[in-house]
């Protein structure tokens, strides 16, 4: 989702309309200054009672390459992952970064996972570079 801003109306009806109950937001082109959206019948949970910021994780960010963001549901045995590669990252330190997310995460959890992102490759074909990498 480009620009969480001008879509907060559209994003708000697809939680809703299929139920989410939980999301990670990436490529929202958002700054440490822009503020909280804060979505009517959701709220915004940081290190709380259910969820937990896996920083140790989360830091296998990379500006341009690779966006991380995991958080754990201790109440439902949940560890999710949450990754984005920008069109022009680099797959190779993408893919060396979702690695090392994922071994911290199985060191430090016995956690069901869910993985989820957007990789900004086309699966549907075997023939690119970036396909035979992932």
């Amino acid at each position: 989702m480009q620009c969480l801003t001008n879509k907060v109306d559209t994003s708000s009806y697809n939680l809703k309309t299929y139920g989410c109950s939980v999301t990670f937001v990436n490529e929202h082109w958002m700054t440490i200054d822009s503020g909280y959206i804060i979505v009517q019948g959701y709220q915004i949970v940081w290190n709380g009672i259910f969820f937990e910021s896996m920083d140790d994780v989360n830091a296998y960010s990379i500006e341009r390459n690779v966006e991380i963001a995991a958080a754990k549901v201790p109440h439902m045995g949940l560890t999710l992952l949450s990754l984005y590669r920008p069109p022009k990252g680099e797959i190779v330190l993408f893919v060396t970064q979702m690695e090392l997310a994922l071994n911290a995460m199985a060191q430090n959890s016995d956690d069901n996972f869910i993985l989820a992102g957007d990789f900004n490759v086309d699966l549907l074909t075997n023939s690119s570079e970036e396909t035979k990498i992932i």
